[in-house]
């Protein structure tokens, strides 16, 4: 007995019957197959996190090239004061509007019944009061243009109102 070819000095032992040494190299193939296995699978979850964070990320989502993210809060609180100043001012400026237009048609109305209609006359609240009426509109001493005056204010009020809320269709 010589020198083994692995580098050592051959051991007499049992003698390796065929089966045995069948046994082996089908073990040796299962724990490599089984290795194999693992690896690949180990690959595949590392792909598949890797493919969920890329679909998760914002590389697949369209983009707002106009868009420009504020830099930091006080961006977004200047932003915010601004819309509503401007929010405030609008509504403030239409709220003044309304309230103008319906004083000015307050004073026609009132231009109409006492000047024009001249019910503050006290000659007209004579005759009024002798024909046992009040005089309360420029009816009473215009007759159909009086009324036509009155009524013309008060239609073009709600046309005026219609018009400028957007509700005429």
């Amino acid at each position: 007995e010589g020198p083994s070819p692995h580098g050592g000095s051959a051991s007499p032992g049992p003698a390796a019957d065929p089966a045995t040494i069948q046994a082996v190299i089908r073990l040796q193939a299962a724990v490599r197959g089984y290795l194999a296995r693992r690896a690949f699978r180990k690959r595949l979850d590392h792909r598949a996190m890797l493919a969920a964070h890329v679909s998760n990320s914002n590389l697949l989502k369209p983009r707002n090239w106009a868009y420009v993210e504020p830099k930091d809060t006080w961006d977004q609180r200047r932003q915010f004061l601004i819309f509503a100043l401007v929010a405030f001012a609008t509504i403030t400026l239409f709220t003044v509007v309304c309230v103008t237009v319906l004083l000015v048609f307050v004073q026609l109305n009132i231009y109409l019944t006492f000047i024009w209609g001249r019910c503050l006359d006290p000659e007209v609240q004579k005759e009024a009061a002798a024909k046992g009426q009040m005089c309360r509109d420029p009816q009473f001493v215009h007759g159909i243009a009086g009324w036509l005056a009155e009524v013309s204010s008060d239609v073009s009020l709600a046309v005026l109102f219609d018009v400028a809320l957007a509700e005429a269709s």
